[in-house]
């Protein structure tokens, strides 16, 4: 979790709630809890969205390489910084 006045960096996606549950009821993201967060948009617009974070890290076993190259190449496609 991270302490007010700080940053994180992602993308913003607009889910139906029967998308979200189709999603996250999945065995493998049955790990992921809801957390409400404001997002800043552009530097101006606010908006109350909800982030899914895992509630602790994963076992060395449970780790997806391939899956994590390839949020990288995506973050770098969307120009996040790379911070």
């Amino acid at each position: 979790m991270l302490a007010q006045n700080m940053s994180a960096y992602g993308i913003l996606m607009d889910l139906t709630g029967p998308e979200i549950n189709g999603l996250y009821c999945r065995k493998s993201l049955k790990g992921y809890r809801a957390e409400p967060v404001i997002v800043l948009i552009e530097g101006t617009q606010r908006l109350a969205a909800l982030c899914y974070n895992l509630t602790k890290p994963p076992l060395p076993e449970e780790r997806n390489e391939k899956y994590a190259k390839k949020l990288r190449a995506l973050a770098l496609q969307c120009r996040l910084p790379e911070e």
